[in-house]
């Protein structure tokens, strides 16, 4: 799916620069949901110039307010995925959005490409920054284009997210509606969850596919999400190593209380199964890890062990998904 960054959502509407920074603070989560699933999110080539977050300021102004950090990682973003109207908004006449009453005129925004896209039976979605008035989905769009010399008009809607969870759902989902084995699970797996912060061993995956374990959605979905929250906790550090607030949530959500996802071993599991959980290290040949930190699939009692603790700069290494090791 091709996401589009609304430049229409922002309009003015911040009353500082520290109320934008937050919202941006937000976007970057949803951009960072996006990324960690292989999905870029694409920005107006005008964003820069054309758009005004606080009254009397502009972006380049507004941007020139924040801290060094978040000043080179969205001018890194929107600098590296900024893209033209597309060449077919000759086509549009008349696009006309029954939610919200916009000035300016359609054809040049996102929202114009993400009508084209749709036109074309390509997926697309756009996300919008909080705090503006675009915190609704879908966008419900009347357009009118010229196709074979002939006038239409068209209804089109498209999804729109602001909440990095909402999406990140979304595009798991996307994910999982393509997997309909183990085998598929591994290959999708290995396409949109590896990457520098998440490593997987070479049999990982050998006790789910030799156990015969039959296939289920739903479990398939967990273990995707279980995965999707340790890449998250991966890089929740910042410029100096430091866990970040979103880190702290992160465990506080996930690894602690009684119905934790993820959780160590017990001293008498660690004892009785160590051999069980040491595995070959995925990057060091004739080394050894010990893993018993593990998360939790509760409808096929699956586990996915991991490398613990999370260091900064460091990948997790998963060295085992499948039925549990530790059964008395």
């Amino acid at each position: 799916m091709d996401l589009l960054f609304n430049d229409l959502s922002i309009h003015g509407q911040f009353h500082d620069v520290d109320s934008f920074r937050q919202a941006l603070q937000q976007l970057r989560r949803v951009h960072a949901a996006a990324k960690d699933l292989q999905c870029e999110v694409y920005c107006n080539s005008r964003l820069l110039n054309a758009t005004y977050p606080i009254p009397g300021m502009s972006m380049q102004e507004a941007i020139g307010q924040l801290n060094k950090e978040m000043q080179r990682a969205i001018m890194t973003w929107w600098t590296k995925s900024l893209v033209t109207n597309h060449e077919g908004n000759q086509n549009l006449k008349k696009v006309i959005i029954d939610q919200v009453r916009v000035n300016t005129p359609l054809t040049e925004t996102m929202i114009g490409r993400a009508v084209l896209e749709e036109l074309e039976s390509r997926k697309c979605g756009l996300v919008s920054m909080i705090n503006s008035d675009w915190e609704f989905s879908p966008v419900k769009v009347k357009v009118e284009f010229h196709h074979n010399n002939i006038s239409k008009i068209q209804c089109v809607e498209i999804l729109n997210w602001w909440s990095p969870e909402k999406l990140r759902n979304r595009l798991l989902e996307d994910i999982l509606s393509s997997i309909n084995s183990w085998n598929d699970f591994q290959e999708a797996l290995r396409k949109y969850l590896h990457s520098e912060r998440l490593k997987f061993s070479e049999k990982c995956f050998k006790s789910l596919s030799d156990s015969k374990v039959n296939f289920h959605k739903s479990s398939a979905n967990s273990l995707l999400n279980l995965l999707h929250i340790l890449e998250q906790l991966a890089g929740a550090f910042d410029a100096n190593g430091r866990r970040t607030d979103e880190s702290h949530k992160i465990y506080q959500d996930y690894f602690t209380g009684d119905n934790a996802l993820f959780s160590d071993s017990s001293d008498r599991e660690k004892q009785h199964f160590k051999r069980n959980l040491t595995f070959p290290h995925p990057e060091h040949p004739g080394q050894e890890i010990f893993c018993p930190y593990h998360g939790k699939e509760r409808h096929l009692t699956l586990r996915l062990h991991f490398s613990w603790p999370i260091q900064p700069g460091k990948p997790v290494y998963v060295v085992y998904i499948g039925p549990k090791l530790t059964k008395r």
